[in-house]
C-alpha cells in the first residue's frame, strides 16, 4: 500500500485559529482545506474501508492486445487513501493494454506468473485532480517571467490497466473458532468471547487496503481461443481514458480477441450499514417458528405418567407456527416421531419411528401427527407391547426441509421452547423435543 495511506499518514492535526486582524495567505486557508479534508478521509479508510460503495458497473464493448473499449457507469467509491471517486454519467472509454515492459513484475511475484499477467487483467480506478480556469500571474521583478496559476481544482478520476495478481490484505481472519484450542472442554479458557476475540484482533494494528489507490472494478480474462479478427475501429473522439481530457487516444490495434469480464473478480466492496441490516433481516428476521405444540408441557420431563402419554397419543400431536407454512413442505419425513426403547435380553437402544398420517390445515399454520390406529393398539393395549416397559419419546420437526410460503426455512432450534418461540435466528435446524415415560401399570 502506499505509504501515505496509511493510519498515521497525517500524524497530527493542526487547524487554524482565527483572530481579529489575522492576516490570512494562501498558507492559511489551504491548511484550513486541508484539515477537514484529512480527517473525513482517515475516517472514510479505518471505518468503511476501500472499495466500491455503489454502481460502477463496467461493459466491455471490445478487445485488441493493444485496446480496450469499455463503458464505465455511474457510482461511488473509496480509494485506499480514504478518497471518494464519485462518477455521475456513463461515458465511453479507450484504454491501452500494457505491454511486457509497462507491467513489469512486482518483488516477489514468480517470473512465470507474467505469462498469466497478460492474459487477466484488473479494470483499475483511480482518485485524479485536473487543474481548471488558469490565471496568468504578473511577473515580480522586471527581469522574471509572468507564472500560472489555476483558480480551481476538479475532483475526477482515470482509468488504467494492470495486471491481475491475487490480493493480499495482510490481515488475520476475524474469526473466534479459528483460535479454539483442543481440549476446550478441559480448559473453558480455551473458548474466546467475542469481546476477547474483537480485543485481540484490534491490538494487532489498524486495517489498510492494499490496492493502495487503485479501486478494483473487475477481471479480463482473456480466452485461449482467441483468433484474429478485421481490424476495429478508432476510439471515437469523445471516448478518452480518463476525467482530465487531453490525454492521448489508443488507436486501434490487430484485430479483436476473445475475452471474458468478470465484473466481481478482484472488486472490493464497501457495505453501508442499511445494506448490512437488510442482509440481516432478510436471514434472520420474519423466519417461520414454532410457537407452541399441545405436548410441550412434557418437554424434557424424565418420568411421564404412560396415562398422560396414552391421552396424548389418543387426540393427535399438535404444532403451531407464528407464518403460513407451505404444505407440501411438511410430511411424515419431515415430522417424525420416535419412541426409543431397551431391548429385553440385549439392553440395546432400539429407535423406531411411529407410523401415522401428517395433515396441514386450510392456512398452514397449525399441523399434526396422528398415530396409526393399529399400532395404537398393539403397543397401548397389547400384550406384545415394546413400549409397555418405558421408552424415550423423540418428536423431531426438520427444520431445513419445512418452507413457509416465501420460501424460507423453519428456523427450529429449540434452544429456549417453550418458554420462547423456536429458532436461533437462521433459517433451518431441527425442531426436536423430548421426554421419558414410564413402563405401563401391570393392574
Amino acid at each position: 500500500m502506499n505509504a501515505s495511506c496509511h493510519v498515521c499518514s497525517t500524524p497530527s492535526f493542526e487547524r487554524n485559529l482565527f483572530f481579529h486582524g489575522k492576516l490570512l495567505s494562501s498558507r492559511d486557508l489551504r491548511a484550513e482545506q486541508e484539515y477537514f479534508q484529512e480527517k473525513r478521509r482517515l475516517l472514510n479508510r479505518m471505518l468503511h474501508g476501500c472499495g466500491v460503495v455503489c454502481g460502477l458497473d463496467v461493459k466491455v464493448r471490445r478487445m485488441s492486445r493493444e485496446v480496450v473499449t469499455l463503458t464505465l457507469e455511474p457510482g461511488l467509491a473509496l480509494d485506499g487513501c480514504g478518497r471518494e471517486i464519485l462518477v455521475c454519467e456513463a461515458r465511453e472509454h479507450c484504454l491501452r493494454v500494457p505491454k511486457d515492459d509497462d507491467a513489469p513484475c512486482a518483488p516477489g511475484d514468480a517470473r512465470e506468473d507474467r505469462g498469466r499477467a497478460n492474459r487477466e487483467w484488473v479494470i483499475c480506478l483511480q482518485y485524479d485532480e485536473c487543474l481548471r480556469e488558469p490565471v496568468r500571474l504578473s511577473p515580480s521583478g522586471c527581469d522574471e517571467a509572468g507564472a500560472q496559476e489555476h483558480n480551481r481544482v476538479l475532483d475526477s478520476y482515470r482509468l488504467e490497466l494492470r495486471p491481475y495478481r491475487e490480493r493480499k490484505d495482510g490481515c488475520e481472519p476475524l474469526c473466534p473458532l479459528d483460535e479454539m484450542k483442543h481440549g476446550g472442554c478441559r480448559d473453558e479458557s480455551a473458548i474466546p468471547t467475542w469481546d476477547a476475540v474483537l480485543c485481540h484482533h484490534k491490538r494487532r494494528g489498524c486495517p489498510s487496503c492494499q490496492d493502495g489507490g487503485c479501486v478494483v472494478l473487475g477481471t479480463i480474462v482473456i480466452r485461449e481461443d482467441s483468433r484474429s479478427a478485421p481490424p476495429e475501429q478508432k476510439c471515437p473522439p469523445q471516448a478518452q481514458a480518463a476525467g482530465c481530457a487531453d490525454e492521448p487516444r489508443p488507436e486501434g490495434g490487430d484485430g479483436e480477441i476473445a475475452f471474458q469480464l468478470d465484473p466481481c473478480r478482484g472488486r472490493r466492496l464497501v457495505v453501508r450499514t442499511e445494506e448490512i441490516f437488510e442482509l440481516l433481516r432478510c436471514l434472520h428476521d420474519g423466519l417461520p417458528r414454532v410457537v407452541e405444540t399441545n405436548w410441550q408441557h412434557l418437554h424434557r420431563q424424565k418420568a411421564v405418567a404412560w396415562d398422560a402419554m396414552r391421552g396424548l397419543l389418543d387426540q393427535r400431536l399438535e404444532v403451531c407456527f407464528d407464518r403460513e407454512m407451505d404444505p407440501s413442505t411438511i410430511d411424515s419425513l419431515t415430522f417424525v416421531v420416535g419412541m426409543i426403547t431397551v431391548a429385553r435380553g440385549t439392553g440395546w437402544r432400539e429407535r423406531r419411528f411411529v407410523p401415522g398420517t401428517v395433515g396441514v390445515d386450510a392456512n398452514g399454520k397449525r399441523a399434526w401427527f396422528e398415530p396409526d390406529p393399529e399400532w395404537k393398539r398393539d403397543e397401548l393395549e397389547g400384550r406384545n407391547s415394546e413400549l409397555a416397559h418405558g421408552a424415550d419419546v423423540e418428536i423431531v420437526l426438520h427444520g431445513s426441509e419445512i418452507l413457509d410460503k416465501q420460501g424460507r426455512a423453519l428456523d427450529g432450534a429449540s434452544i429456549a421452547f417453550p418458554q420462547r418461540p423456536s429458532g436461533n435466528g437462521v433459517q433451518g435446524g431441527d425442531f426436536r423435543t423430548y421426554f421419558s415415560v414410564s413402563p405401563r401399570p401391570t393392574h
